[in-house]
């Protein structure tokens, strides 16, 4: 999962996908068509959240979040409650939390 394509939360994923393939990448929604290409050439899918999605058993993307800077911030619902995971948190981490709250009261998302 890739929370936005700033180098330094993207700069090892083409390296990495070289030596490992077939592997899905969650991409934010405002990626570019050379980034999707790219990975789809060396071998892996491309997921474009820009809606919450459940990846896994109780592992979520937020989907696309923010204004200005868009990412998305992965979620882990554990017994206690939430753990999110962010980037640079560009959004500003009170809406990221708030959405993660909201989307955790949902009966259709978790």
């Amino acid at each position: 999962m890739i929370s936005h394509l700033h180098l330094d939360h993207s700069g090892a994923l083409f390296s990495l996908l070289e030596k490992r393939k077939n592997l899905p990448v969650y991409i934010p929604a405002t990626s570019s068509d050379e980034s999707v290409q790219k990975v789809e050439g060396l071998g892996s899918s491309v997921v474009i959240a820009s809606q919450p999605l459940e990846i896994a058993k109780n592992v979520f993307l937020s989907g696309t979040l923010g204004e200005a800077i868009k990412e998305q911030s992965l979620i882990l619902k554990i017994g206690k409650g939430l753990v999110i995971i962010t980037g640079c948190a560009h959004p500003g981490i009170v809406e990221i939390v708030q959405k993660s709250a909201i989307y955790s009261q949902s009966r259709s998302l978790f």
